[in-house]
């Protein structure tokens, strides 16, 4: 209280009043209105542009476009006709588009507003803007003289509902704004020096100001009026600084307190320009919905994984320069009033210019416009659900499986290719590969997510909503809305936080399960005070015990960075260094975390132990039951790149899917599990999940698409799999591990006995065998005392000999190795031959000694991601064998000679 009286008497002691800052204001809104305005921002909504139509076959385009004011063209959806809108612009420009989507419910709300989107393209534009929500979108492009832009706004299933209002913003950008802006800041920095206030205000302010303008490059061109944006919010920043050096009583914890705020005001452009130099692109609105989606511990695990000490220990660092800073700034004491001030000054000139020119900033706009429509998905989404709530879905369930307990295990970023059910040579899946073998498990194949973060993909995992539908999921049935229509009931557990009911997309599906239940209720706490997900099966069991016709959700957390704290001891399985006999060439190249993963491999060790206990379980109850086991996204583990969509791999897509069924279920429906079994090696992708969830349920519904429905006969997904919802495609030809399952299947289904050559690692023999190869063909290096050393193509011994390769891989599977032998020490054939049946004799493995070297060289990869044509294939003594050079994720990718064909 002192301290204002103090302030107070400091500012009056001076006899001003506040007459002389009103007039600042004034003058400036009219400097602003009249002298900046036109020098900086010289926009004016541009009317040149000409409608004009032209004739164009097989389009769906826009039925009229029209000038609906002076400055505003509207544009509308239809079905199919024969014209294509487009602007015609008479003269160059640099605009800004403003796209007002025209949000009307009658006859909209039934899925019809979801399809509406409009387009623009032209040689300087192609940019797509959906029209599902009311908040506005711009973008920026640039147009020549005479250049004609097409706009479609399409619909294709509601004509009606798909409208949008644009205007063109017209930008004089001026060459010399930065100098301009430069030249203010010198003269702050003047007016600091001769008011002998620290110039570390003007210098502070400048840095500001500096990365702001920085941050924007990031996201696209500048111009005058982001920058002028910035200058002004920035010279704002250095006021309330230079207020701060005119307290008279200014303390160290004031200094404290204000080092604290400079570093939370740096931290937005650091962010931005952070995010740009980690992930190699600038931040977009799906990087803002991650952190909105995010709570505390998973923040803490990201900072650890993507920033690290090193940048921790820098951002210390640089806290303590600003701290002494903030420090050094009391040591000025003359002129306080007149500092005060002009920091007055400095702030009220700042508000009014700053408020003006908000919408000149990307930054800004980008965070408004994430968090908006974020917030209007789960305001939307739990609207409709309210509503649905009190309308009924049409559904029947079929009284074969009234009596039936279901379990649907959503994992959490579980990669198969680190499953030894899937080939990997660990045996991270011990469980699981016995229920295969034992034919009461079914493994799919050729499985994918719909996107990379686990909210996107479980909101189309759990709605009818998918990539193929151009459905919305805030406007989509649930599968716990269809079941809330039957007699069966829903009990979703789980190890994520619900954060308050609607804060996040799984929470808004989760709360229409009849019981909802998490065991993770530790808000603030670190990584340590989660539990295992083994504690969610109590509370399961006391669910199917006393409502055992019910579809039961486990949404397990294992698996998720940080990956050693995801499982108990008893699961502590793993603790090798990576090498090159197990992980080949791959490891030559880069640096692998061996105990990263090594803990990730653990915590799909503990996956299968969960499984157990509870398939198990369900197998000691006389009630038909089903389990399905899918995960929500993949992790691109030794690439270190994890799940996030700004590095996007394909490896973060490669899942799993396992289906169970105990005698009971698979005697009461066999034709299920004949037509699970005909569908095992279709590619698809988990956003399909709802349809076939539903067919294991038996319900049958209005909104339930037969030919997305895997237990269904009539299953017949799309030929063209997308992911990251739509914006990559699966069949993308670098996609090796979806080509290498497909072709293979093909050249099987042909007839043709595959083999591996240059099986020159663990991972590289075992990923073969595990996708039906049956022969191996490998080098070894022979000494005197009849050791088999497998080398590479080169004969460069890998690290490991022939018996303990043998021991390792899965060689059940394994009828032919063929063996390239490099017998530098002479040593007699007879004796070499006899040496080396003892070995392979022991797996029941057929040797075939293959003297001449690289005689497999030159032979088709399967890798190449492409079907192999006759005449490409290169048989071996003329028999029915087909030896291929196999590529695995631990080898380098070899380039594509063709794109393969997209029919399955």
């Amino acid at each position: 209280m002192n301290s204002i009286l103090a302030f107070n008497n400091l500012l009056l002691g001076k006899r001003l009043t506040i007459i002389p800052l009103l007039g600042i204001i004034i003058i400036t809104l009219l400097v602003d209105n009249y002298l900046f305005d036109p020098f900086l921002k010289s926009s004016e909504v541009y009317t040149e542009a000409e409608i004009r139509f032209e004739p164009i076959r097989g389009e769906d385009v826009a039925l009229y476009g029209f000038r609906e004011r002076k400055n505003k063209f509207l544009f509308a959806a239809t079905t199919l006709e024969e014209l294509y809108l487009g602007l015609k612009f008479p003269s160059s420009a640099n605009l800004t588009v403003n796209i007002e989507p025209i949000y009307e419910d009658s006859g909209c709300r039934d899925g019809g507003l979801n399809e509406a989107r409009i387009s623009f393209h032209g040689d300087t534009v192609n940019h797509i803007a959906p029209l599902h929500h009311t908040i506005p979108t711009q973008f920026n492009f640039s147009v020549s003289k005479d250049q004609v832009i097409n706009v479609t706004v399409s619909n294709r299933y509601y004509p009606d509902c798909g409208k949008a209002l644009i205007n063109f913003v017209k930008h004089n950008n001026n060459g010399f704004a930065t100098e301009i802006f430069g030249l203010i800041w010198l003269l702050i920095f003047l007016v600091c020096l001769s008011i002998r206030t620290s110039t570390l205000v003007a210098l502070l302010g400048a840095s500001f100001n500096a990365l702001l303008i920085w941050a924007e490059t990031t996201l696209g061109n500048l111009s005058a009026l982001s920058i002028s944006a910035y200058l002004t919010l920035s010279i704002g920043f250095a006021g309330f600084i230079m207020l701060f050096t005119a307290l008279p009583f200014a303390s160290k914890l004031l200094a404290i307190l204000l080092s604290l705020f400079i570093a939370g005001i740096f931290w937005l452009p650091i962010a931005v320009i952070g995010h740009e130099f980690i992930f190699s692109s600038p931040i977009n609105d799906e990087s803002i919905h991650a952190i909105l989606q995010s709570y505390l511990s998973q923040a803490i695990e990201f900072w650890g994984q993507f920033v690290g000490a090193k940048n921790t220990i820098y951002g210390l660092l640089g806290l303590g320069v600003i701290c002494l800073l903030c420090f050094r700034l009391n040591h000025f004491k003359s002129n306080k009033a007149l500092c005060a001030w002009i920091a007055i000054t400095f702030i009220a000139m700042a508000t009014v210019l700053t408020i003006d020119r908000w919408h000149g900033s990307k930054i800004f706009n980008l965070i408004d416009k994430s968090i908006k429509i974020y917030q209007y998905e789960i305001a939307s989404f739990q609207q409709i659900s309210s509503t649905r709530a009190q309308q009924k879905i049409n559904t029947t369930l079929d009284s074969k499986f009234e009596n039936n307990t279901t379990v649907f295990v959503i994992g959490e970023s579980v990669n198969r290719s680190h499953m030894s059910a899937y080939g990997y040579f660990k045996k991270t899946t011990p469980f699981i590969d016995q229920r295969i073998a034992d034919e009461n498990v079914i493994r799919f194949s050729n499985v994918f997510s719909n996107h990379t973060h686990s909210n996107p993909t479980i909101s189309f995992l759990l709605t009818q909503a998918n990539q193929y539908n151009n459905k919305a999921w805030v406007e989509s049935p649930s599968i716990l809305n269809i079941t809330n229509e039957t007699s069966v009931k829903s009990t979703w557990l789980t190890n994520h936080r619900l954060l308050g009911g609607w804060s996040n997309y799984i929470t808004a599906i989760a709360q229409d399960a009849n019981t909802v239940k998490t065991i993770n209720n530790k808000i603030g706490r670190g990584n340590s005070a989660f539990q295992y997900d083994g504690s969610l099966l109590p509370l399961w069991r006391e669910a199917i015990q006393d409502q055992p016709n019910q579809a039961s959700f486990l949404h397990f957390y294992n698996s998720h960075i940080d990956y050693c704290s995801r499982y108990p001891d008893s699961a502590e399985k793993f603790n090798d260094k990576v090498t090159r006999a197990y992980f080949g060439e791959w490891t030559n190249n880069r640096k692998v975390d061996s105990a990263g993963l090594n803990c990730y491999d653990n915590s799909i060790f503990y996956t299968d132990q969960l499984l157990e206990e509870i398939i198990q379980d369900l197998d000691s109850r006389s009630r038909p039951s089903v389990l399905v086991y899918i995960p929500d996204h993949s992790d691109d583990v030794l690439q270190a790149r994890f799940h996030n969509a700004v590095l996007y791999t394909h490896a973060m897509t490669t899942v799993p899917l396992f289906i169970w069924a105990n005698d009971e279920w698979r005697q009461q429906h066999s034709d299920l599990w004949e037509n699970l079994l005909n569908n095992k090696d279709k590619p698809f992708t988990n956003d399909l999940m709802f349809d076939s969830m539903s067919g294991l349920l038996g319900i049958s519904a209005e909104p339930i698409n037969p030919s997305y429905d895997f237990s269904s006969d009539q299953f017949n997904p799309p030929k063209t799999l997308k992911t990251l919802h739509g914006r990559r495609t699966i069949n993308d030809p670098l996609n090796w591990r979806y080509w290498q399952i497909i072709n293979s299947q093909k050249l099987i289904n042909q007839g043709y006995q595959l083999g591996a050559t240059n099986a020159d690692s663990v991972a590289k023999a075992s990923i073969a065998l595990n996708i039906g190869f049956e022969l191996l063909q490998v080098n070894v290096l022979v000494s005197k005392a009849y050791e088999f050393e497998v080398t590479d193509e080169n004969f460069t011994p890998i690290g490991i000999d022939l018996n303990s390769f043998l021991q390792d891989i899965d060689h059940q599977n394994l009828k032919t190795l063929l063996v390239t032998i490099n017998n530098q020490e002479q040593i007699n054939d007879i004796k070499l031959h006899e040496e080396l049946d003892n070995i392979t004799s022991k797996y029941s493995v057929t040797a075939i000694i293959n003297d001449q070297q690289n005689h497999f060289s030159n032979t088709p990869k399967l890798a190449d991601s492409r079907l192999l044509q006759q005449a490409q294939i290169k048989e071996h003594a003329k028999s029915n064998i087909l030896m291929l050079d196999l590529t695995t994720q631990f080898d380098k990718l070899i380039p594509i000679i063709e794109t393969p064909k997209t029919d399955n």
